[in-house]
């Protein structure tokens, strides 16, 4: 889901964004907005290409998906015209501020021959001062935005991580996946969770053992350190991570280890986004009290891999992120060097 497009006038609008697999436009010409779906039984966020056609002529917008299953609206008059003062953006705000936003989360995924009047948007890339600029956007199509729960996620720099939706835990949650670092890794971030006034869960590596550590940001905390040192065999270590309304549990392979938490801790419900191999910058500022040595350190994000992700037992991974930095689809940074490796099977 994300924002698409948006020609942006003072007052007049013309948006263009994909909600839970559908289109909508919302389009204000100056006498009223109105907005329009695309057919109900179609739904987009199926990891295949669409193409979307939008005209507007005089009174009427017609919506086209794939060259068929049109939707229609006829706009009000007697104003027809679309105004844009402040121009045209593709997958993003780019920090506007108009009242007519509201709330659009930019888009993640890719987007080719985007033709706005006849004029081809993402030609030449290039930045132009005053004319065209870019942000958090490549050449070509990752692979990423193809891959689905079942693949691995290789985590292969010191700023890599993926943002999903906030975990709910109400009375317990359980987080589980598979996990191999690599070889060099001694030290990063694999889970951050923040909720709030400061509170937290997180789990990291800290000289190649699991540490997890719940606080809740008025100096309470728990720590829960893992026996099994995750850089001794090179392989795939299966973890889950178990919250309890008195207690933390840790399953790593073959060992459980578990800590009762005090009646400070007890309740820390949850509210950010749900980290996995690092943190953005904003959640590194958030993380600083929490005495996670790998925020101290400068927020480092595990080197490695993920597979087979759960979170309160439900798979999930690349096609739930809403942000993802440094991450490729099964490959890592192994041993340090300038090369990529597959994750291993």
């Amino acid at each position: 889901m994300g924002l698409l497009f948006l020609a942006a006038g003072n007052k007049d609008f013309l948006l263009l964004e994909l909600i839970s697999g559908r289109l909508q436009v919302r389009l204000d010409l100056g006498s009223g907005e109105r907005s329009l779906r695309s057919a109900k039984g179609l739904h987009l966020s199926d990891l295949e290409w669409h193409t979307v056609q939008l005209n507007h002529t005089q009174n009427n917008i017609v919506l086209t998906v794939d060259q068929h299953s049109p939707s229609n609206l006829r706009m009000p008059g007697p104003d027809l015209e679309l105004n844009i003062e402040e121009g045209v953006l593709v997958g993003g705000t780019a920090g506007l501020n108009q009242s007519y936003l509201g709330i659009s989360n930019g888009f993640r995924g890719c987007m080719d021959k985007v033709v706005f009047n006849d004029r081809d948007l993402l030609s030449n890339l290039q930045l132009y001062s005053g004319y065209k600029s870019t942000h958090e956007v490549s050449m070509g199509c990752s692979s990423q935005f193809s891959a689905t729960e079942e693949d691995p996620i290789g985590f292969s720099s010191s700023k890599a991580f993926i943002s999903l939706p906030p975990w709910e835990v109400l009375q317990e949650g359980v987080f589980e996946c598979d996990l191999h670092p690599s070889a060099k890794a001694e030290s990063g971030v694999v889970l951050y969770s923040s909720g709030y006034e400061g509170g937290f869960v997180a789990i990291e590596i800290r000289d190649g053992h699991l540490v997890i550590s719940v606080g809740n940001g008025k100096g309470s905390k728990t720590e829960l350190h893992s026996l099994t040192n995750v850089h001794s065999n090179h392989t795939w270590y299966p973890i889950q991570l178990h919250l309890l309304p008195h207690s933390i549990q840790l399953k790593i392979d073959k060992e459980l280890v578990k800590a009762s938490l005090s009646q400070e801790l007890k309740v820390i419900p949850l509210k950010g986004p749900l980290f996995l191999g690092g943190l953005n910058e904003k959640a590194v500022l958030e993380a600083n009290g929490s005495g996670m040595s790998s925020v101290a350190s400068g927020g480092a994000s595990f080197t490695g891999c993920l597979k087979n992700i759960k979170v309160n037992t439900k798979r999930t991974g690349l096609p739930q992120a809403t942000i993802s930095k440094d991450v490729n689809v099964g490959f890592i940074f192994k041993f340090h060097v300038l090369r990529l490796n597959a994750c291993p099977h």
